[in-house]
């Protein structure tokens, strides 16, 4: 039997959609700049990521493709935060928005910590990308080490990566709720475009 979980407060309304396209006009700015900079990242992972919030207050159930493009946005730009700070010279080859970019290294930052980390690979489990769930595996944990250093569980990233993997293990998933977004849970938006 599936059990419904409904959302508490108002749904979003036309100020939430209205906010969400403001939100994703200055992320596409920030994003533009990177090719130029990676001095501000950090930032525009953030930016990512108060766009994917956004976004699940006015399409809960990621039906939309802009939501599934956030999504996948936040996970590049997570990951990318840890490439670009693994290395001090030359340029780190990315895909962000559906784009190769060549970004400038930025050597070692304090948001590469363990905070950042585990939403960039909450993100990649999310969007079943298993080349950059197993890059950020790779980082070594004195690199994560940070006096700045958080664990946070933004956006309920880590309940909905867990249930992403037990939905891929075959697991059935008997929770509907606007919590748990559906298209992201049952992969409905897995291979529209290159990750």
């Amino acid at each position: 039997m599936t059990v419904v979980v409904a959302r508490h407060g108002p749904a979003g309304g036309p100020d939430a959609e209205s906010y969400a396209e403001r939100l994703g006009a200055h992320l596409a700015k920030e994003m533009s700049r990177l090719e130029h900079s990676t001095y501000l990242i950090d930032s525009t992972f953030s930016t990512a990521l108060l766009l994917v919030s956004a976004r699940s207050v006015i399409d809960p159930r990621a039906a939309a493709v802009e939501t599934w493009e956030a999504v996948v946005n936040a996970m590049q730009l997570g990951s990318a935060l840890f490439e670009v700070t693994a290395v001090s010279e030359g340029t780190v080859e990315y895909r962000i928005d559906r784009k190769l970019w060549d970004l400038p290294a930025a050597g070692p930052m304090p948001s590469a910590d363990a905070g950042n980390w585990l939403t960039a690979f909450w993100l990649a489990v999310v969007c079943r990308d298993q080349g950059r769930m197993t890059r950020l595996c790779d980082i070594p944990l004195e690199r994560l080490r940070s006096p700045e250093g958080k664990i946070d569980g933004s956006f309920a990233l880590g309940p909905l990566a867990i249930a992403c993997l037990a939905y891929d293990g075959g697991f059935r998933i008997e929770v509907e709720s606007e919590y748990l977004p559906k298209h992201l849970l049952e992969r409905g938006w897995l291979g529209e475009f290159p990750t």
